[in-house]
């Protein structure tokens, strides 16, 4: 038979003393009175106290146990208790998830335990969850959500062809905001996405059983090859929660790089009439087609590159034009945009508008009064050939295909 320790009575401000202000060890105090002196039933108790009869029989239990009042102190939280230990926790889940970006939470933490040695057997598997849904949230940070999901909704439009919903898309507008061409703006932006999703791509050969593959094969098996996640699922042999994770991995790396991928395509060169030249960082293999359209233009003047769609013309072209700047000549780049755009008069407008440096240049004025009659660009085409003629230059005509059509 257990005897009841004999309970103090103690006034308020002898309270306050013994649990530092605590309200929770007074309120505990308070419970003990209830039960010991005034003879209430734990449910009486519990029910003024506005607790559980659980955390009443907690209380006295505290109390018999130790005969002492300050048992009823409020104990450190967990996470200052165990501080050092979290922080080893968090440092081997850390480890664990750099050694294998692409694995699953069981086998992150069963790897930091390895990694903890013998106090490894105190992380729990609780715990573990909650450390690398912390650790995830903070990687994020890098490649914040908006941008992520801005991405997620711009890479289904890489076919499209021409990219007006691309150049007008959410992520477009965020990466480009000065660019007032919507098409131009889409034709950067896929250059981008693509050299974001190249940029996935491990060296070597691929490899579906290495998992450093996975999110570049499935970005690209998803969004360059417009295959279904099902096929691509079964064809990685990967649960649902792998695939998702690997494909999760491979966005916020394009997420993360697209803004540099970006800088680089839109970089000023030292002539206005640069301005609108797409730049091609990843512009890689294509050195043969590169020296014969090079040597066309040098042997005859001009050159013709033909191809499908999403066949790389621009990049080829934009690649042909940089070499030309870096020789010394001017460049104009000038996008053939569709409906009342695709005319000679557009192209002429284009150009002229590249080319002159004030806004309030006569020329450009009567450029911008131009109707579709050709009569009325035969003149202006003459002051702008005057013009040309100052300085070498090279005219990049994109897309012309839709002129005429």
């Amino acid at each position: 038979m257990s005897v009841v320790p004999t309970l103090p009575q103690l006034a308020p401000d002898e309270l306050d003393a013994l649990y530092n202000g605590d309200p929770d060890g007074a309120r505990r105090y308070k419970i003990l009175r209830a039960v010991l002196v005034r003879g209430l039933t734990q449910r009486e108790a519990a029910a003024e106290a506005g607790v559980s009869e659980r955390t009443v029989r907690n209380v006295l239990r505290a109390y018999m146990r130790s005969g002492s009042l300050e048992a009823l102190r409020t104990r450190a939280p967990a996470s200052r208790r165990w501080s050092s230990h979290t922080a080893a926790g968090e440092e081997a889940l850390a480890t664990a998830m750099a050694e294998d970006p692409l694995a699953g939470g069981d086998r992150l933490w069963r790897r930091a335990q390895e990694l903890m040695g013998e106090a490894g057997a105190r992380l729990s598997r609780r715990t573990a969850y909650r450390l690398l849904a912390q650790l995830r949230a903070r990687g994020r940070s890098d490649a914040s959500a908006d941008l992520v999901g801005a991405v997620r909704s711009a890479l289904p439009l890489l076919h499209e062809e021409p990219p007006l919903t691309l150049g007008g898309s959410a992520l477009a507008r965020r990466l480009l905001p000065n660019e007032r061409d919507v098409a131009l703006r889409g034709t950067v932006l896929r250059q981008a996405l693509r050299s974001a999703i190249e940029r996935l791509r491990p060296a070597g050969q691929p490899d579906v059983i290495d998992r450093s593959w996975w999110p570049y094969l499935i970005c690209y098996g998803e969004y360059e090859e417009e295959r279904s996640r099902a096929e691509l699922q079964h064809e990685l042999a990967l649960s649902a929660s792998s695939y998702s994770r690997a494909k999760r991995q491979g966005l916020n790396r394009v997420a993360a790089a697209l803004p540099q991928i970006v800088a680089q395509l839109t970089a000023l060169p030292a002539t206005q009439a640069c301005e609108r030249l797409p730049r091609t960082p990843d512009f890689v293999g294509r050195h043969d087609e590169q020296a014969y359209y090079a040597w066309r233009l040098q042997a005859e003047g001009h050159a013709h590159i033909w191809g499908l769609p999403g066949s790389g013309k621009t990049a080829l072209a934009a690649e042909l034009a940089a070499e030309s700047h870096r020789s010394g000549l001017r460049v104009l780049w000038h996008t053939c945009l569709a409906g009342r755009e695709a005319s000679l008069a557009g192209i002429v407008r284009g150009l002229i508008e590249a080319l002159s440096s004030a806004p309030d240049d006569e020329l450009i004025q009567q450029a911008r009064q131009l109707g579709a009659d050709p009569l009325q660009v035969l003149p202006l085409l003459d002051q702008l050939g005057e013009r040309l003629a100052a300085r070498p230059t090279l005219i990049v005509l994109d897309d012309f295909h839709r002129v005429g059509a």
